[in-house]
């Protein structure tokens, strides 16, 4: 069994998740979001350890989940001190099937970069992301 995937160092301090970047049917400059309250309460991409944790979380099948992009990024982590750590997110944009809607319970939203920008809690642990979605 592998351990957590290492870094150019070696170190095994590299987080490997998976990102959906869902786009609103109509308004496609709003991607899905949820709050995370490991993350400050931070809005985030939908993200899970798999591709299939991420399909389930969704509520899309694997089949909806474009090969991803792979991005790396130093940040800290509020949720282990702020201890710094490396991300390797592999990010799938994401086409749900017709008649699909966000998983329930509550907590989900359609947002845009610049607005995710302007949240003080999203911005301070996620300004990675939100530039990638700006491009």
């Amino acid at each position: 069994m592998m351990g957590e995937p290492r870094d150019a160092l070696g170190r095994e301090d590299v987080k490997e998740s998976h990102l959906a970047v869902i786009r609103h049917p109509v308004r496609p400059r709003l991607v899905l979001v949820r709050r995370d309250p490991r993350w400050m309460g931070a809005w985030l991409l939908p993200y899970a350890d798999t591709d299939g944790g991420l399909a389930r979380l969704t509520g899309v099948g694997p089949d909806a989940l474009a090969a991803p992009v792979t991005v790396l990024s130093d940040k800290p982590s509020p949720s282990h001190g702020g201890a710094p750590r490396r991300y390797l997110y592999r990010v799938h944009h994401v086409e749900p099937p017709a008649g699909w809607s966000p998983p329930a319970p509550g907590g989900w939203r359609w947002m845009s970069a610049a607005c995710m920008a302007m949240d003080e809690a999203t911005c301070g642990v996620n300004m990675d992301i939100i530039r990638l979605l700006s491009l």
